[in-house]
């Protein structure tokens, strides 16, 4: 229960609502903008606990790293949330302002179901001349082997080749030699000259490879899948490893399309770097693709409910992290802002030094494989086909 009254530092300050918030997320309870008070029923992790043998599935969290499948140890891939923050090297990018296009589409057209108005989007989204092309993830008929499929997918590639734009399709469904009925969800990355330099695997519910960076000519990059955006860890390894942007190709696994932007505002806020979230156009009025600030601020999004294009220019050199009250300014006691505004200056408190207040001890554990983990798969170096940089 959580009580919210009125008060104000200054006149003009936006109001915020008081907000119960679960460990994924997810608001749960608001108590509006005026004083109320909001209740919500949280589920304890003994709760939990008692209902997961039934339903064979991990409900709580703590240090199982909440529902993520992986292929090798966990030290191999969450050894860098036990670490200070430490600035990341990165190569001299040959451009920071860039321009993206998503690719926003109906259910029934992407690979594997209706393909020509899939490859026509691609088209018409390549003719904006675009850095990267990012489309959503695809069902489970886009299966690369088949010879339909691709053939599609050298279709969209040489596309996106002539205007020198990267593309990144989600959803691939890869056959492993383990375990060949296994299709979860895999993204990959082609260069500006149509070359596959990356990939990388759903690790909620999937056999995730560990998420990888892929530096780019314009910035450092990380890819997540659909639910993945559920698990704050992966993000903060995105930001531990320096990544500009992170894409998350998505059929927008969730309660709502509303949380699921909330949701990428929020691992935006709380890493300091851009997410693009390329979503299916559904009739909920929240499914949207986003494309988010590093600020949390959804800074363009695509139409509701039909195929279309989203095309925006961001700057990666753009400044990261919050704003805070720092000194004080004169203002014209004459001026209308007197009025309603404090004397108070903001000053950038930035992305590298919130990161380095992070407390690595609290993650004690999770980089530990244990021998309860139920869900941990032992199909050691089956997760990608492609090799991950780390």
């Amino acid at each position: 229960c959580l009580v919210h009254n009125e008060e104000m530092e200054i006149a003009g300050t936006p109001m915020a609502p008081s907000v119960i918030i679960d460990q994924n997320g997810t608001v749960l309870a608001s108590t509006g903008f005026s004083q109320g008070v909001a209740t919500a029923t949280l589920r304890t992790r003994q709760y939990c606990r008692s209902i997961e043998s039934e339903a064979n599935l991990p409900l709580s969290r703590g240090l199982e790293a909440w529902k993520l499948y992986f292929n090798d140890s966990r030290s191999k891939y969450f050894a860098p949330l036990r670490r200070k923050f430490a600035t990341p090297r990165k190569s001299a990018y040959k451009k920071r302002k860039i321009r993206i296009a998503v690719v926003t589409h109906r259910f029934a057209h992407q690979i594997g179901k209706k393909d020509a108005p899939f490859l026509q989007l691609v088209r018409e989204a390549c003719r904006h001349r675009p850095d990267i092309v990012v489309c959503t993830e695809m069902e489970t008929e886009c299966k690369p082997e088949q010879p339909r499929i691709k053939t599609h997918i050298q279709k969209l590639v040489a596309a996106c080749a002539k205007t020198d734009s990267h593309l990144l399709i989600g959803g691939i469904r890869v056959s492993k030699p383990s375990s060949p009925q296994d299709r979860s969800s895999h993204a990959w990355l082609w260069d500006r000259r149509g070359k596959q330099i990356f990939e990388s695997a759903i690790m909620l519910y999937g056999r995730g490879c560990g998420q990888g960076i892929c530096d780019t000519d314009f910035g450092r990059i990380g890819v997540r899948l659909c639910g993945d955006v559920y698990a704050p860890e992966l993000d903060r390894l995105f930001a531990a490893k320096g990544a500009d942007i992170v894409f998350n190709p998505s059929m927008s696994w969730g309660p709502s399309g509303q949380i699921n932007a909330e949701l990428g505002q929020v691992r935006a806020m709380d890493n300091g770097h851009y997410i693009v979230n390329a979503h299916l156009a559904f009739s909920d009025p929240g499914q949207r693709s986003q494309i988010i600030d590093p600020m949390g601020g959804i800074v363009a999004a695509s139409a509701y409910g039909e195929d279309s294009i989203l095309v925006s220019e961001i700057d990666l050199d753009s400044p990261r992290g919050i704003f805070i009250p720092s000194g004080c300014r004169e203002i014209d006691p004459q001026s209308y802002l007197a009025a309603y505004r404090s004397r108070t200056t903001f000053a950038l408190f930035s992305q590298r030094k919130l990161l380095k207040l992070r407390r690595p001890e609290l993650y004690e554990g999770i980089d530990q494989d244990r021998p309860d983990d139920h869900y941990v798969t032992r199909d050691r170096g089956d997760g990608c086909l492609l090799p991950i940089p780390q």
